[in-house]
């Protein structure tokens, strides 16, 4: 990790010659009581960017305008290929009869939300199968 403190480059880097654990508070106090020394690091998750807050982060934001086109959210069907499969189906055949998926109900109403969100983009499309 590299950062600037009051005007000077700060790196730190991990040891391979240390050991790494997560410890509570009273083997700590243990520890720098016995050796006289320890070290005790909490690392946090970086917060949720915004668009906002990428203009601090020049270098995320360079790499986002330059890979825009594979980071870009696909709207479309992939294009047909070589080797296409299908679920070939006989005339006249039954479907085979089983219960819908079950789901909890506090999860309809994202699952239908995205199934909109599908059916609009073309992603999906209505079946007239059986």
């Amino acid at each position: 990790m590299r950062f600037t403190l009051k005007g000077n480059e700060v790196i730190l880097q991990g040891s391979s010659i240390l050991v790494s654990k997560v410890v509570s508070n009273f083997q700590m106090k243990r520890v720098t009581k016995k050796k006289k020394e320890g070290i005790l690091l909490q690392l946090k998750d970086y917060p949720t960017l915004t668009p906002e807050k990428l203009l601090l982060y020049p270098q995320i934001q360079q790499n986002l305008e330059k890979y825009k086109k594979v980071l870009a959210l696909s709207t479309d069907l992939p294009p047909p290929r070589v080797n296409d499969h299908r679920i070939p189906s006989r005339p006249g055949q039954e479907p085979v009869s089983v219960k819908p998926y079950r789901y909890p109900h506090f999860q309809k109403a994202n699952i239908e939300k995205q199934v909109f969100e599908m059916l609009k983009s073309g992603v999906i499309w209505l079946s007239n199968i059986p």
